[in-house]
């Protein structure tokens, strides 16, 4: 690794850093502050600034590092956008369908101004490459849009959603580490890495600090989740492809089941699939009496041996049919299994109690 881009690194995690830091008077002034309520897991008033500070230290490494990352200006326009809106949403809740066209319209800007394009699922019917032709866009637009509301809906406890995205990052990185063709998004997913792990030296729970500081607000779940998901799709297509596009199922698959899940369960109930509930899988392990702490390592652990499986079965070419079907099977076994322990056991029908720390 060039010793200019461990800088760069630093930057990035160092700039974040900062950021939230200087960040939080303005943030508690501007009323850009998440409060705790019925179906939190924190106490005192938090600020939501650390989306904006992520970006703010991605982008000085990238102006830093001076490399062709400064070519993919859909990407840096799309986000945002995003992160505009998530701004907006963290002060004074915008409307469910205003997001949904802020994240329309990011996906369409990465996609008809920097042509990145979902274009091929690979054999994953066993009936060879399903090719998506003039489904393409429509397709990209549904696939990031759920990543981006994935990763949106896990942000419900310190840390967890962060964790998530350096988990696929990094499984993101070995897989490409080594590709002549993607020297540029090797570069993006070490800066982006580095810049979510100087976030998450405040947000975790940790020796040096008991609560979180600082959360990343809806602005950062949208960016985060619109960095995976342009990422999985142009890793897996075309010149940059370091993957099949079903490895990105399984580098996602946590949180991506936890969410088709719960919206599953909310549309049988008559409810809106945004309802909030407490039927996220980290709101049934913290009333099961585990701590915040261990909520999030037993996560982050389920999410690393899965993708370490998305991982292994590219590595070693078992067929994208048998790992879109394993995939999928273990996406009803886990809603078959959270679906019963709701149903059945009186623990998980008692109300959440707030963790006071």
């Amino acid at each position: 690794m060039d010793v200019s881009l461990y800088i760069a690194g630093l930057i990035a995690l160092g700039v974040t850093l900062l950021c939230v830091v200087l960040l939080q008077p303005l943030a508690i002034k501007l009323n850009i502050v998440a409060y705790p309520n019925e179906r939190t897991v924190h106490s005192g008033d938090i600020p939501l600034v650390g989306g904006l500070a992520i970006f703010a230290g991605f982008c000085a490494a990238v102006i830093f590092i001076d490399s062709s990352l400064l070519g993919f200006q859909s990407f840096f326009l799309g986000s945002l956008i995003l992160l505009i809106v998530g701004l907006l949403d963290d002060r004074k809740h915008v409307s469910v369908h205003a997001r949904f066209i802020s994240q329309i319209t990011a996906v369409l800007v990465v996609t008809l101004w920097g042509s990145i394009t979902l274009e091929n699922l690979g054999d994953i019917l066993f009936v060879g490459d399903l090719k998506l032709g003039l489904f393409a866009i429509p397709f990209m637009v549904f696939a990031t849009v759920g990543v981006i509301n994935a990763l949106n809906m896990s942000d419900g406890i310190d840390g967890l959603a962060s964790g998530y995205t350096v988990i696929a990052l990094l499984g993101l990185l070995y897989l490409a580490w080594g590709c002549e063709a993607c020297i540029a998004e090797q570069t993006g997913l070490v800066l982006l890495i580095a810049a979510v792990l100087g976030f998450m030296l405040l947000n975790v729970r940790s020796p040096w600090c008991r609560k979180a500081k600082v959360f990343m607000g809806d602005s950062g779940s949208m960016f985060l989740g619109f960095a995976l998901a342009v990422s999985f799709i142009n890793l897996s297509q075309g010149n940059t492809k370091i993957m099949a596009p079903v490895t990105a199922l399984w580098l996602f698959a946590l949180p991506l089941m936890d969410t088709v899940s719960i919206i599953v369960r909310r549309k049988k109930k008559g409810q809106s699939a945004f309802s909030p509930d407490q039927g996220h899988l980290h709101h049934i392990l913290h009333r099961a009496g585990y701590t915040v702490h261990q909520v999030v390592m037993i996560s982050w652990s389920v999410s690393i041996v899965l993708t370490l499986i998305g991982i292994i079965g590219y590595r070693f070419g078992i067929h994208d049919g048998i790992m879109f079907a394993g995939f999928m099977s273990l996406y009803f076994i886990y809603h078959w299994l959270i679906s019963r322990a709701l149903n059945k056991n009186r623990l998980f029908k008692q109300e959440l109690q707030p963790e006071v720390s």
